[in-house]
Parts: structure tokens; sequence; C-alpha cells
């Protein structure tokens, strides 16, 4: 399509969600100031909110974010190809590292979960920045994405368009862009009637902010817009409302390899309605029992001023009212007494804890509360009631989470295959502080590529009492990955503690032979006093004091007068810390010390001595 025929129906596109467009901005004043009351009984009354839909969002964002942040890194690489299985971890490091150290990942990330909770959907964009050199993550509101009203996912998107706003300095630091003093002032302003809803929205949302909106005549609006071709190419038009038959820049097929447009959106439900605005958001959930909430808040507000505010009257008549003072001490005239106000019918308190519980049930926020009273009865929950309520509580949170996690996992894979494309030269990352080199034969596109972490990321502790009693089962199990599974235990604890903590078990065994070489030095000259810990692998170090040994013999080598000794005695501590965690080993390791001793006599060990 040409730039004009795109803005004819990009301009379709915004007529179609106009009432889409008016209720964000609900959604909007309902988490910014609350929604005001609309008449008061009097002036100067409450005027209170209950924020609700706020308090909702505030505990489902920090849900959300540690979901990603539950494990050492924040992917995990299968790879298609088995040879690849060595090399798997080094990209999973080289991806962490370039997400969490070189990029706006965690920023943008908070911002993506919070306009998801709020508006229903999200988008972030996902780019590369050429200036930088580094992956680009771009959380934009639903607002200023323009999609047709039936798209349901983005590999199905026949087009998308991206609203930008700037300044005019800002754009003409995009040298990309057509320049030209006249061009410029051609392309300012508001504008004609085309995308008037988002930009009743802008300033529906800076007068929120307490920002006063002026003309804004030396704003500029451009349209960058993808459409999917035929072919299944993705193209890029870029160009002004104001002049949308002249391009602002040539048009061009987006250069990444893998194809996509490079934005993903993310729903808070799947619902029958397919399509991207279909999905609801926690405010167009909760809006009804906001608004009762805000409503009796008030209610009880008002009855409040009205008890606390003392009322009198008066069997006979009063010449003039103004001229009565109450104060302490103050006689009041003949006949007036105070005026008694009634209990008010119902429990302002209780009928909002009720509302508040239906408005958390429906929404499927995980519940803090299940040792509180059943809704409308004060007799506490039976133990069988709050593991059947955890456990349904516990199925539609890892509904959510597999939702959540479909969305990351587009943004991961859309990010690598970026990252392996334009920055497949960035080899040198930190890992376990210090700087190493990841092989580039380690990055390649044949990976299957999956968030880490899992549900139970909402309860901590509940996780780490899993982990843990794991662990104490599976420990020393010959069928089970002992290094992962420690992991996971450091994992749930903290996911920093990996990298600081976890030893490599083939860089273990080399750091223990290693050491047990440098003790042969001091045995040799009969030193005794040479420390065996507990944390020794104990097998290794007596395999190397025991090639020592062999070594001396074949060469002939005359160790010193006491070194038989004290090899005897440093193996044999070796081998009553081995007979605790492994008898058999242990054993057999005596067996052939004692045939070695046999056949050396010469050397003059004395063969330890097995309990």
């Amino acid at each position: 399509m040409t730039t004009q025929e795109l803005y004819d129906v990009f301009c379709e596109d915004l007529k179609s969600r106009t009432t889409w467009e008016d209720r964000q901005k609900v959604w909007y004043t309902m988490c910014n100031g609350g929604l005001r009351r609309k008449r008061k009984p009097w002036p100067n009354a409450a005027d209170l909110h209950y924020p609700l839909a706020n308090s909702i969002i505030n505990k489902f964002v920090p849900f959300y974010i540690n979901q990603i942040y539950s494990a050492e890194n924040l992917a995990s690489f299968v790879p298609r190809r088995p040879q690849m299985q060595n090399l798997r971890l080094a990209a999973e490091t080289w991806f962490n590292y370039q997400l969490r150290e070189r990029s706006n990942f965690e920023t943008e990330m908070q911002v993506y979960v919070s306009a998801m909770l709020r508006c229903g959907i999200s988008f972030m964009k996902v780019i590369w920045d050429e200036q930088t050199r580094r992956v680009k993550f771009d959380a934009v509101n639903p607002m200023y994405v323009v999609v047709p009203y039936w798209t349901s996912s983005m590999e199905e998107c026949d087009r998308l368009c991206h609203v930008l706003e700037m300044s005019e300095a800002q754009y003409r630091r995009h040298t990309e862009y057509k320049q030209g003093d006249e061009f410029i002032k051609r392309i300012q302003g508001k504008g004609t009637s085309a995308g008037a809803g988002i930009r009743a929205y802008n300033e529906h949302k800076l007068s929120k902010q307490g920002i006063t909106e002026g003309t804004k005549d030396d704003s500029i609006i451009i349209w960058e817009c993808y459409e999917r071709t035929e072919d299944g190419k993705v193209m890029v038009h870029t160009f002004s409302p104001q002049v949308p038959s002249e391009p602002i820049r040539e048009s061009f097929e987006l250069p990444y390899a893998h194809g996509r447009i490079p934005f993903v959106p993310c729903v808070m439900e799947f619902n029958a309605d397919k399509g991207v605005y279909a999905s609801r958001g926690v405010c167009e959930t909760v809006a009804a029992f906001e608004s009762a909430l805000t409503k009796t808040m008030n209610a009880k507000a008002d009855a409040m001023s009205l008890y606390n505010a003392p009322m009198f009257s008066s069997d006979q008549d009063i010449p003039n009212v103004n001229n009565i003072r109450f104060g302490t001490g103050v006689l009041l005239p003949t006949g007036v007494k105070p005026v008694l106000m009634p209990q008010p019918p119902i429990s302002f308190d209780q009928e909002m804890v009720q509302m508040r519980q239906v408005a958390e049930y429906l929404v499927s926020m995980p519940d803090f509360g299940l040792t509180q009273g059943r809704l409308g009865s004060q007799k506490p929950r039976t133990a069988t009631e709050i593991q059947n309520i955890g456990q349904l509580m516990g199925v539609n949170t890892d509904l959510r989470i597999k939702l959540f996690k479909l969305s990351l996992a587009e943004i991961y894979q859309q990010a690598y295959a970026i990252l392996v494309e334009y920055a497949h030269d960035q080899l040198l990352i930190e890992y376990q502080n210090q700087f190493s080199a990841v092989p580039a034969e380690a990055l390649i596109m044949d990976y299957m590529i999956k968030p880490s972490g899992s549900a139970d990321g909402v309860n901590r502790v509940m996780q780490y009492q899993k982990a843990l009693v794991r662990f104490q089962t599976l420990r020393g199990d010959p069928f089970v990955n002992q290094p992962e599974l420690r992991r996971d235990l450091l994992e749930v604890d903290d996911p920093h503690l990996v990298s600081r903590m976890l030893i490599d078990p083939q860089q273990k065994k080399q750091m223990d032979a290693e050491e047990a070489g440098t003790e042969n030095l001091l045995l040799d000259q009969g030193f005794g006093a040479v420390a065996v810990e507990p944390g020794d692998d104990h097998e290794v170090h007596v395999q190397i004091h025991m090639d020592r040994l062999q070594l001396a013999g074949q060469r002939g080598q005359q160790l010193a007068q006491d070194s038989g000794a004290a090899y005897s005695n440093h193996i044999q501590q070796h081998l009553q810390y081995l007979y605790q965690t492994n008898p058999n080993m242990a054993k057999a390791i005596a067996a052939q010390i004692q045939k070695a001793s046999q056949a050396e006599a010469q050397q003059q060990l004395v063969a330890p001595q097995v309990a």
C-alpha cells in the first residue's frame, strides 16, 4: 500500500475502536485520582475514593515481576541438537547478561505489566538500537498501537500502526527522517480529526497528572506503520497524519531475520471473544465494585459528619438562635435538648469488606487471607475449606502465569534472535564476579527458549519448603543430577547465590586435585600436620596421593624419613571421612592401598587399618 492508502485504512481502524478508547479514559481515571463524586449532599461534603483497582494492581505487579527473576537466568535454553547441550548454559548466561546489564529490560517490564493490568492488554516493542549497540525494549500503551479490530495474534496481524509524538528537537535528531524547515512546519500541530481519540486520551492523562496542556503547535505526530505483504514480509512505512501522502522516510523491509512484527502483546485473560481489544483489565473487571465501595465510603463519611456534629431541639420558641453559643460550661436556654441519632441500618465496614472480597475473588487474586471468616459469616474457615480454596487459587494463579509466560517467551525469542544477528561479536560477559568470554559457537538460533521460574513464586516460603524437602529426599541419589538439585535450592533462597556459591563438579575436582598436589610437597618432606577438610573430595585426594607414591617408587626417589607415616596418617583421615559418605568406595580404596603396600614394601609404608 501507499502511505495515503495506509492512512485511510488506519483511520477506519481508529473509528472502529472509539468506544474502547472512551473506556480507557475511565480506567486511567480510576488509577489516577479516582472517580469523583457527581453530586454532594451539601457543600464541602466528603469526596473520597476507594482505590480498589489500584490496590489489586499494586499486589499483582510484584507477583508478575517475581516470576521473571525467580531463577538465576531469565530463560532456559533447550537445544534441538544434542551435541549443543554442553553449550546451553553459556548461551543462557550470555542472554541473561545482555538483557539485565546491557538493556532497559527490567524497567520496561514493570511498565509493560502495569499497563496490561490496567488496560487488559499492553505491547512490548523489541528493536535493535544501533547507536548503543544494544537490544532496546519499549513498553507501549495500547492507546498508541492501532491494529484491526479482528486481530487475535501478531502472527496473523495484517497491519500495525505505532503512534509516536515528539518535539521538533527530537525529530531533528532523527537524521533518517525527512528534514527541512518548510516540511517540519507542515507536519507540526494537532492536525485533523484522525486520531482524535488518542489526543483526547493524552489531554485527559496530562490533566490527571496536574499538567495543563497547551496548544502543542510545535509537537509532531508520526505514524510508524508495519504492513505484512502477501509473501509474508513485513514492510515499514513512516509518515505524518498531517501530510500522509509524503513519507517521512523511504519505506523499507523490516531488517530482522526473525521476520515478525516487533510488537509482543500481553493480555490479562483469554475469553470467548477473540481479539486484542477483548481482554479485560483489572479496572474494567472491578469497576462496579469500586464505584459501590466509593459510594459506601462517602456515605460513611456523611454519617460521621452528621453524628459528630451535635443537633438540638427545643420545646418552645427561641427568639434569636444566633445568640446561642455551645462550649464548655455554657448554659443552654430552657427546653433545649440534644437530638439522638439512630444507629445506621448496616455496618459500613462489614459491607465494604464483603464487597472487596467479592471483587478479589472475581479477578482470582492470590488469597493472602485464607484464615479470615467466610463471606457474610463471622465463623472461621475450617482446615479443609482453607486447603480447597488454596488449591483453587493455585490453579487460577498457575493459569494466569502461563498466559503471561506465553508473551514473555515471545519477547525472549525476538530479543535473542536480534542479539544473535547484531551482537554476535559481544562475547565478553560478567559471570561469577569476573569477566569471561562466551564461545561463539554457543550463539546459534537452534534453541527453544522458555522463561524460567514457576507459579509458586508468589509464595516464597512454600516454594523454599518444597525445594528443601526435595533436596533432603533426593540428596545422594545416583539417578538425580546433584548439581542441579543444589542449584534448585539456592535459586529459591536467592538466585544470586548460585553464581557465588555453586561450583561446577568438574571444576571442583580440578581444584581438589591441585590442592592435593600441593599437599604432596609437604608430605614428601615428612610434614604430618597437613589438615584434612570435611568438604574435600576425599576420593580425588587419596588417588593423587597414591599416584605420587607410585611414581616415587617407579623412579626410585628417596623421600624423607617420616614421609611414609605422614602419607599413611593423612590418607587414613581422608578414608574416615569417605566412610561417612560412601562406605563402598572407602572399602575399595582401602583394599587398593593394602595391595599397593604389600607390592611396594621397600617404601616401608604402613597400610591404613580400616575399621
